[in-house]
């Protein structure tokens, strides 16, 4: 528990060919293994492109347990479809009840290498991990407050946009769609009348959109909606458009919030990067 308060990391893994030497899975079991033993519960669901083939799926599962550190776990093997994570964070998340906070995460980035630079794909995804665990005793006390006119937030997470003039974005609010969520007291909120209701599962972008799609119908308060996004004293809000496949601009987020909120920061950022370096390093990941 943090602050008395139960958490569950809802993981949704792509297992294609050569995912064991795929780079960003190997950073995902990397970060994976750094993280995971913080959460009460953590749930893998397996995107197999093999569901059918016992040792193919074998392989995988020990793999992600090697690198496991929670106590409570669940690996799940599926077929993987053509939606992808959004599946996962609608079946594991949206459709289950949970009397805590939630963490999503994926295997992001296991296509962008070939077409992309490599250290801004890289900083990517350590940046989504570190960036949405980095403060969890400040965190969850805000998730608590989720609606409140006092700055709480439904949803947190690692590279958070707001438009120009303060407004939340309708389709993209979390760069990479790693973040944290209170669904219980959506529910509740939807149920005490805020003007909408959760939408069934029809696009590969359902996990990316679902925070805007929330947040756009919640009525605005004082000040940026941005606190809706973020933690109110510690936000890192960088204007669409961000190309975050290129110009390391990834580093340059995490390297803005570490001038304005401290070294420590940067520092912890760098000795995350160093302990996935090293992961790659034995198992000699190059792509």
């Amino acid at each position: 528990m943090i602050c008395g308060v139960k958490t569950k990391s809802v993981s949704h893994f792509h297992a294609g060919d050569g995912w064991k030497t795929n780079r960003a899975i190997r950073i995902w079991l990397a970060c994976f293994a750094e993280y995971s033993g913080m959460f009460d519960e953590c749930t893998v669901v397996v995107a197999s492109d093999h569901p059918e083939d016992r040792y193919f799926n074998n392989e995988v599962v020990t793999e992600i347990t090697k690198h496991c550190f929670c106590k409570n776990v669940e690996i799940k093997i599926v077929e993987n479809t053509c939606y992808r994570e959004s599946k996962t964070f609608y079946d594991e998340i949206v459709q289950k009840r949970f009397d805590g906070l939630t963490f999503f995460n994926h295997t992001k980035g296991e296509t962008n290498y070939a077409e992309h630079d490599k250290d801004s794909i890289d900083d990517w995804i350590i940046g989504a991990w570190f960036l949405s665990l980095m403060d969890m005793e400040d965190t969850v006390p805000v998730l608590l407050h989720a609606g409140s006119k006092n700055a709480g937030s439904f949803f947190y997470g690692s590279f958070s946009m707001i438009n120009k003039d303060g407004s939340i974005p309708a389709d993209l609010c979390y760069h990479g769609t790693f973040y944290w969520t209170n669904m219980e007291w959506i529910r509740n909120e939807i149920g005490s009348g805020l003007k909408c209701e959760i939408p069934a599962l029809s696009s590969r972008l359902y996990a990316e959109k679902f925070p805007g799609y929330i947040l756009s119908h919640w009525p605005p308060v004082s000040g940026s909606n941005g606190a809706f996004l973020l933690k109110g004293f510690r936000a890192f809000n960088f204007y669409l458009p961000l190309d975050m496949y290129s110009g390391n601009s990834a580093y340059r987020c995490i390297y803005t919030l570490a001038e304005k909120y401290g070294s420590w920061v940067m520092e912890g950022f760098k000795k995350l990067k160093e302990k996935v370096n090293n992961e790659l390093a034995k198992h000699e990941i190059s792509n």
